[in-house]
């Protein structure tokens, strides 16, 4: 899902900055900040996602710096929409677009928690069952009463009976 994410924003990105070169003429190309972000913002999707493909290299280190600039690359896109709007006089739809962003945020980390809450209780699940197993004989069965038949009676009483379970 991730790489597939990241190629989609590449393609996205790069249609987006072809776009722009083509709809802008030539004597205002990479003259305001938001066009000069937006060829940055393409050239590091591109490394971005490329670096995803070569991720052996140095595991922890490409870790951290693969999400440091994912984060970057998100906040750099969330300028860059906003500075669009009012650069094509859509200022009225800025605030729709901030409450939208706000929206997909609070979805992000509501997801993001109920992960942790899941994952969570996986290990739980994960940690209960190695304690069974370590517990080797110890732990014949977890069962309810009616899978226990009735214990054989024994005539010696000294003589320990078999449980039989269904």
């Amino acid at each position: 899902v991730h790489k597939g994410l990241n190629l989609t924003a590449l393609l996205l990105t790069l249609i987006a900055v072809i776009l722009a070169i083509n709809n802008v003429e030539a004597s205002r190309q990479f003259t305001e900040n938001h066009h000069i972000v937006g060829l940055t913002m393409a050239i590091v999707v591109s490394l971005q996602v490329t670096s995803g493909f070569l991720r052996h290299i140095k595991r922890d280190v490409w870790n951290i710096v693969h999400r440091i600039t994912g984060v970057i690359l998100l906040s750099m896109g969330v300028w860059q929409l906003q500075d669009g709007l009012k650069m094509i006089d859509a200022t009225q739809l800025v605030p729709w677009y901030w409450l939208y962003f706000s929206l997909f945020i609070i979805a992000v980390l509501t997801a993001k928690v109920y992960q942790r809450y899941y994952q969570r209780k996986q290990e739980e699940v994960q940690v209960l069952e190695e304690d069974n197993i370590s517990l080797g004989t110890g732990v014949v069965a977890i069962c309810s009463t009616k899978e226990v038949q009735e214990l054989p009676q024994d005539e010696e009483k000294d003589k320990p009976s078999e449980i039989e379970i269904s």
